[in-house]
C-alpha cells in the first residue's frame, strides 16, 4: 500500500523531524507483514537474483535483521559461488569482507546483526565491489526526463505513482513510465529520454550513504518488500539515489 507524504521541508531540523516520523511509520508497516509474505518474498528474491546476479563477481549483500526481507538463502548461494561480500560496522564506516562459509565466518554484533569475523575473512577495499545490495526502511521512485537537444534532466513529477508489478525495477517501467495518457510531458520522439530515480531511507546512521558517496560508479540495487514503497521520501543532499529497485 502506498502512503502519501508531504513534500520535504527545506529547514534541516524540519527534515530531520520528518525523517524520524517516516521511519516510525515504516517500521510499523514492515512489522505488520505476515510471516507467509516474508517467506514468499524471500523465495521470489532468490528465484530472480540467482541468474540476474551472475555477471557480478563481487557482490556486497547484507545479513537480514529483524523484519527485513530474508537474504539468508541468497547469501548462501552467493557464498557457494564465491560472490558474497558482507559489511561490518567499524566506527562510522562499513568494512567489507569476502565470505565463503557462513557457518564459521559470521557472528552477531552488539545489536544482534550477523557480521563477518575479521580473523576468518579476507577484508577487501570497497572499490573492488561490482554491485551493492542495499537495505532500507523504505523506498520511493519518481521519473525524470531529459531532452537530448538540451542535455539537462527535468522532473515532471507524477503524484499518482503506484506500486508496479513485483519486482519493481527500471526494466519494468516501459518507455513512457510515469506519464499519464495525453500528458504534455510524455515523450513524442527519440530526443526525450526517461530515467527512473529511486531513493531510500535507512535507520539514520548514514553508513550506506557514506559508502555509496565513495563509490559513485558502483551499481546499487535496493531490495525489500512492496509494502516499503511510498510516494515520496524526505530527501537531503546527503541521500544517495539507487541504480535499481527490486521489491517483492
Amino acid at each position: 500500500m502506498v502512503t502519501s507524504l508531504k513534500k520535504s521541508p527545506t529547514k534541516p531540523e524540519s527534515l530531520s523531524l520528518e525523517k524520524c516520523t517516516v521511519r516510525l511509520s515504516l517500521k510499523k508497516s514492515r512489522a505488520a507483514i505476515l510471516p507467509e509474505r516474508t517467506v514468499e518474498a524471500s523465495d521470489s528474491l532468490l528465484h530472480l537474483f540467482k541468474d540476474l546476479l551472475l555477471p557480478f563477481p563481487r557482490i556486497l549483500s547484507f545479513a537480514s535483521f529483524g523484519t527485513e526481507i530474508d537474504t539468508a538463502p541468497l547469501n548462501r548461494l552467493l557464498a557457494k559461488r564465491g560472490q558474497l561480500f558482507l559489511p561490518k560496522i567499524a566506527g562510522n564506516d562499513l568494512q567489507i569482507f569476502h565470505l565463503s562459509d557462513l557457518n564459521r565466518q559470521l557472528a552477531p554484533n552488539s545489536l544482534g546483526i550477523l557480521e563477518p569475523i575479521v580473523d576468518r575473512c579476507e577484508r577487501v577495499a570497497p572499490d573492488q565491489l561490482s554491485l551493492i545490495l542495499v537495505p532500507a526502511l523504505g523506498f520511493d521512485r519518481h521519473h525524470t526526463h531529459r531532452d537530448s537537444r538540451i542535455g539537462n534532466f527535468a522532473n515532471p513529477g507524477d503524484p499518482d505513482l503506484k506500486p508496479a508489478k513485483q519486482p519493481i525495477s527500471a526494466g519494468d517501467m516501459g518507455d513512457t513510465a510515469g506519464f499519464k495518457d495525453g500528458d504534455a510531458g510524455a515523450p513524442k520522439n527519440s530526443s526525450i529520454e526517461l530515467r527512473c530515480v529511486y531513493h531510500r531511507i535507512g535507520y539514520g546512521k548514514g553508513f550506506y550513504d557514506r559508502l555509496l558517496q565513495s563509490l559513485p560508479l558502483c551499481p546499487t540495487y535496493g531490495i525489500g518488500f512492496t509494502e516499503q514503497l511510498i510516494d515520496r521520501l524526505p530527501i537531503s543532499d546527503q541521500d544517495i539515489a539507487l541504480s535499481e529497485l527490486f521489491l517483492f
